[in-house]
């Protein structure tokens, strides 16, 4: 087949959608498939194996870039000589629909419930976002994609991505098929020597060799529920939990570095920044924690599981929908119930418990290997490319 990716940036080193693209890529084209990207910029020396199309729009303010650019693409995609169209965020028009940030209502909303507050703050917040440009151009992208004549095939990333398109779209179950993220299980898999990973890691950063580690990977703070880990520290050193929270990836620092002053815990919450390979820290950590108040299916959550690394993360992550809670590690119902968050680190602060869901964790993690994922994909975009066909006979028609 020959296939188009529409994506606004490519840069797949940074991880995320971009590295997961780029995995694909190289798959298509292993299999003889040849695959244009489209994107708005372009990794420096970035090596691939697709073409690469810049698709030029505006780039100010933000809220016409993005509709610049869904535009331009579309205006592209439609002309170019390709058997289907897979996008992944803001798309116009395309044939495979892949949202990684989920449904975008779905997603504010759970930002405006992380921000916390008296509920009146919370009605201005959701006020301003409906409001705000930006928002309004990403609500009518999405409506126009999805309820569209040309609605695409999605392929959503969890059960709760899927009903969100139910709930707010109001769309008929054919229309979205469940694809999960996968990850490649050889790079991501338990180490060769448990206690020199755990070793390792704790000198690398000026730990102590005893307490519990707990590890957080992301870089959006607010959403994925750091404040909450944050504010749970003091209760856990009252239990004798001995904490230690090591976060990985980046954001602003400064407020929680501050609070963590406030409730007399700063020595036991250390920012290492963006890191790569993150494949070292999984294994020497005790526990994930990832408590996210929205996560169509955290591809963390299922690194740290491969890994042999428990995991605490809420029903709110897609990806828990993959885990058995009190098996491979803790499902919260609430990312605002921090009675609950504090329990089950307190419960994994047992390390027979610890090491028991560490080896189901990693047991699990072999199902999420890359190569079933892909298979699946390549039978998603066969079935959705007669839709391109199906719109050139319209337009053919109308000529």
């Amino acid at each position: 087949m020959r296939i188009a990716l529409n994506i606004d940036h490519y840069y797949p080193s940074k991880g995320g959608a971009e590295a997961y693209l780029e995995r694909l890529v190289e798959r298509l084209v292993v299999d003889g498939h040849r695959v244009t990207v489209f994107a708005r910029d372009f990794e420096n020396g970035l090596t691939t194996s697709a073409q690469c199309v810049t698709v030029p729009s505006r780039s100010w303010p933000r809220f016409v870039r993005e509709l610049s650019f869904a535009r331009q693409s579309e205006r592209l995609l439609r002309s170019a000589p390709v058997d289907v169209v897979f996008g992944i965020r803001h798309l116009r028009w395309g044939h495979l629909y892949q949202p990684h940030g989920g449904v975008h209502t779905a997603a504010v909303e759970a930002l405006i419930r992380a921000g916390g507050g008296p509920a009146i703050w919370q009605a201005v917040r959701r006020l301003a976002k409906w409001l705000s440009p930006k928002q309004m151009v990403f609500r009518r992208l999405e409506r126009r994609l999805v309820r569209g004549p040309e609605a695409p095939l999605i392929a959503a990333l969890s059960e709760r991505v899927r009903q969100d398109f139910v709930r707010i779209h109001h769309l008929p179950p054919h229309q979205i098929a469940l694809l999960p993220n996968a990850i490649n299980t050889d790079r991501f898999r338990p180490g060769d020597d448990a206690h020199v990973d755990r070793v390792r890691l704790r000198e690398r950063h000026g730990l102590p060799e005893t307490g519990l580690l707990l590890l957080f990977v992301g870089h959006h703070y607010r959403l994925k529920g750091l404040p909450e880990l944050v504010e749970a520290l003091p209760t856990l050193v009252a239990a004798g939990v001995d904490p230690h929270l090591l976060v990985v990836g980046r954001g602003r620092e400064k407020r929680f570095r501050e609070r963590s002053q406030q409730l007399d815990v700063e020595e036991r919450l250390h920012f290492a920044g963006f890191v790569r390979p993150v494949e070292s820290y999984y294994r020497g950590a005790d526990v994930l924690v990832h408590p996210t108040y929205y996560d169509p299916c955290s591809t963390v959550v299922l690194e740290a599981l491969a890994c042999g690394l428990p995991v605490v993360t809420t029903a709110a992550n897609g990806a828990a929908e993959l885990m058995q809670s009190g098996r491979h590690g803790i499902v919260l119902e609430d990312a605002r119930d921090r009675a609950a968050l504090i329990e089950a680190l307190r419960t994994l602060g047992d390390p027979v418990q610890r090491r028991a869901m560490g080896l189901a964790a990693a047991e699990l993690g072999r199902s999420f290997d890359f190569e079933p994922h892909y298979r699946h994909f390549v039978r998603l975009l066969e079935q959705a490319a007669p839709h391109r066909q199906s719109a050139s006979s319209k337009r053919e028609r109308r000529a």
